[in-house]
């Protein structure tokens, strides 16, 4: 973590008034991938000690019934930045892609 965040106390910021939860985004990524006309971005934010990735798009191809989003915690920024990104390649496949469906996703602000 960054030395400017050292003088951050998280649990002070709960205890105010109307603030129900706290997250902090640890950083963003963006990947160029093959055939894809935009970038995939994938930010990794922190709650509750434990580190989460989030992708700017889903992905769903035709043999699955809904768009796929990464939801699963990590132990590690890292782990997180790279089971996101390997999540969402496990279902693109570029020679695929007219058959696949994309859906863009709000990242966290």
């Amino acid at each position: 973590m960054s030395k400017c965040l050292d003088d951050v106390d998280l649990e002070k910021c709960i205890s105010s008034k109307y603030v129900n939860e706290v997250y902090t985004i640890i950083g963003k990524w963006v990947f160029n991938i093959e055939g894809l006309e935009f970038n995939l971005v994938i930010q990794v934010y922190e709650f509750g000690s434990k580190f989460f990735p989030q992708a700017n798009y889903s992905i769903k191809t035709p043999e699955q019934q809904d768009f796929y989003r990464h939801l699963n915690s990590y132990e590690t920024v890292g782990e997180a930045l790279y089971q996101g990104l390997n999540g969402f390649l496990a279902y693109y496949k570029p020679e695929r892609k007219s058959e696949t469906e994309f859906r863009k996703e709000k990242l966290l602000d």
